[in-house]
């Protein structure tokens, strides 16, 4: 949590500094200029916070590595059947539904 709170800080208070900076043409900062280097900054500072959760979960021993293991090839398969699911019904309803189809084309027989 104090990690969150401190690059959360971090962020803000830079983003102020370039913004303004950028507004007002200070240090040759441009608006766009002012706005790539916050974006790169923040990206650098909240990379930050997952390396803190690890850093936790090994020190304290919250989890055992199997457990974890387990349950991310659980979750990644799960996520992996509904993308493929999702992406089948799409190109399924695509093809069925298509450009080349006219409209009031579909004829349904039992």
């Amino acid at each position: 949590m104090w990690a969150l709170i401190l690059v959360t800080l971090c962020a803000l208070a830079f983003t102020g500094l370039t913004v303004a900076a950028g507004l007002e043409g200070l240090a040759g900062l441009t608006a766009e200029s002012a706005i790539v280097s916050t974006f790169r900054l923040c990206r650098a500072l909240f990379t930050t916070i997952p390396l803190a959760i690890i850093v936790g979960l090994l020190r304290f021993r919250l989890w055992d590595a199997e457990r974890v293991i387990s349950r991310t090839l659980v979750y990644g398969g799960l996520a992996a059947l509904i993308s493929s699911a999702y992406v089948g019904v799409v190109v399924v309803l695509s093809a069925s539904l298509g450009p080349g189809r006219q409209p009031g084309s579909w004829t349904f027989s039992c």
